[in-house]
C-alpha cells in the first residue's frame, strides 16, 4: 500500500510538471506561482531531525501563503521542492528553440570566477513568460545536461532563494541589470529567435558578453511580475567601489536597514554596522525562526537578505555581501514591499549589532560624478 501511495504521489507530481505550458516559478506543490521565497537552513548538528542535521532543511513562503512553512522534506529532493520544481522545467525540456535559459554563478559547478560579478541565479523565458531565480548558493545549479542535484558543498550554510514569474517584456529589463552585475554565465540556451528581439540580452548571452562602460556604475529598475507585483532590482558594477546597502539601497528606500550577509571574512574584511549615515545599516548577528524554534548565528549563514527596520515594509534578497573586497565586485539585490513577508523576515532577526563601530568608516565614492543619473 505504501508503495502504491508513493507511486501515485510521483505520478501526480509528474503530471503537474509536464502540464505546465510555460516557464514560470513553480510552488512547493508544483503549481504556477507569481513568486516564492526559500530559506535553506545551515547544518543544525544538534537537531534530531536527520534532514536538519544534514543541512538540507528549508522554510518556504509565497504570494498565497506569505508566512514561513517548515518543509518536511530536504532541499535536495524531487518532491515538494519548489527549487527542483522550477528548475526541472529546464532540465526536462527538449524544446530548445522555444525557450531560453541562463545559469550564472561566480562559483560555477566546476570553477570560480573573480573577474565577473558576485552574482548567482537562473533566468528562463519562453515566448510569453518566464522566471528569474535569484539565490546565494555556490556551485549551483548543475548544467542542464547533468540534471538536478544539490551540491555536497552547499550543506553547511544557510542560503536564500527568490523566484519571480515575469512576462516576456521584463526580460530586456533584467538584461539591463546584467550589464551592471556582469554575471558569470556557465550554461545557456539563447536561440536566434530570442536574440533578434532582445538586443540587450544578446549583449549578455551572445558571442561576447558585454558590461556597462560608463557612469553611473549602478542601475535601478522596477520589474513587474506576471500578477502585477512590483520588484525593485538594484545592481552595481565593480567600479561603483562601495557597499551596495550603505550606498544605494538604504538611501533609495529612505530607511534604516538590517542586513544579513556572509560575515566570515575576518575583522579587516567584514563591514561593521554603519551608524554614521542618515539611513543606518545594521548587521544581523543571529537568525531565529519562531516556527520550529530554529536558531543559528550569522557565521553559519551564506544568504544575502535585508529588511527595512520600521519603515516601508521592504524585504530584499540578493547575491552580494557587506565586505570590503566586494566594493569592487558587481552584484545586486531585489526588493519588494509585502507587509506579511516583511513581518516574516523581520521576525527572523534574533539580534542585530547596534554598536557605533561604523562611525567614520563610511566609504565614500571616488567622486561625485559617480552619482550621475537618477537612482
Amino acid at each position: 500500500m505504501a508503495g502504491q501511495r508513493s507511486l501515485l504521489t510521483g505520478l501526480v507530481l509528474w503530471w503537474t510538471l509536464v502540464t505546465v505550458d510555460s516557464m514560470q516559478c513553480l510552488s512547493i506543490a508544483g503549481k504556477p506561482v507569481d513568486w516564492y521565497v526559500v530559506y535553506k537552513l545551515p547544518i543544525l548538528s544538534k537537531s534530531l531531525n536527520p534532514i536538519m542535521s544534514r543541512g538540507l532543511g528549508f522554510y518556504y513562503l509565497d504570494v498565497d501563503s506569505p508566512t514561513w512553512i517548515l518543509s518536511k522534506v530536504g532541499i535536495d529532493g524531487k518532491v515538494a521542492n519548489p527549487v527542483y520544481n522550477t528548475l526541472q522545467q529546464i532540465y526536462s525540456s527538449s524544446k530548445n528553440g522555444s525557450y531560453m535559459y541562463a545559469m550564472y554563478n561566480d562559483q560555477t559547478p566546476s570553477s570560480e570566477s573573480l573577474n565577473h560579478g558576485h552574482s548567482k541565479g537562473v533566468l528562463s523565458f519562453d515566448t510569453q513568460e518566464g522566471f528569474w531565480l535569484v539565490h546565494s548558493t555556490p556551485h549551483f545549479p548543475p548544467n542542464r545536461t547533468m540534471g538536478w542535484a544539490w551540491p555536497d558543498s552547499a550543506m553547511d550554510y544557510g542560503q536564500a532563494f527568490l523566484c519571480v514569474s515575469y512576462p516576456i517584456a521584463m526580460m530586456e529589463k533584467i538584461g539591463e541589470q546584467f550589464l551592471y552585475t556582469y554575471p558569470k554565465i556557465y550554461d545557456k540556451n539563447f536561440p536566434a529567435s530570442f536574440a533578434a528581439k532582445s538586443p540587450v540580452m544578446n549583449q549578455i548571452l551572445g558571442d561576447k558578453q558585454s558590461h556597462v562602460k560608463q557612469l553611473p556604475w549602478y542601475h535601478k529598475t522596477t520589474l513587474v511580475s506576471k500578477a502585477g507585483h512590483n520588484f525593485v532590482s538594484y545592481a552595481k558594477f565593480g567600479k561603483f567601489m562601495a557597499d551596495l546597502y550603505d550606498n544605494l539601497v538604504a538611501i533609495d528606500l529612505q530607511s534604516d536597514m538590517m542586513v544579513e550577509t556572509w560575515q566570515k571574512g575576518g575583522v579587516k574584511e567584514n563591514l561593521p554596522t554603519n551608524c554614521s549615515i542618515q539611513y543606518k545599516v545594521y548587521n544581523v548577528e543571529n537568525v531565529t525562526f519562531p516556527v520550529g524554534g530554529v536558531y543559528f548565528l550569522e557565521t553559519k549563514d551564506h544568504s544575502k537578505w535585508a529588511v527595512s527596520v520600521d519603515k516601508g515594509g521592504w524585504t530584499c534578497i540578493g547575491d552580494i555581501n557587506r565586505q570590503r573586497s566586494q566594493f569592487h565586485r558587481a552584484g545586486g539585490t531585489v526588493c519588494f514591499q509585502q507587509k506579511q513577508v516583511w513581518k516574516s523576515f523581520r521576525a527572523l532577526v534574533g539580534n542585530h549589532d547596534t554598536s557605533t563601530q561604523g562611525r567614520g568608516l563610511f566609504i565614500t565614492r571616488v567622486s561625485d560624478e559617480m552619482l550621475v543619473g537618477p537612482i
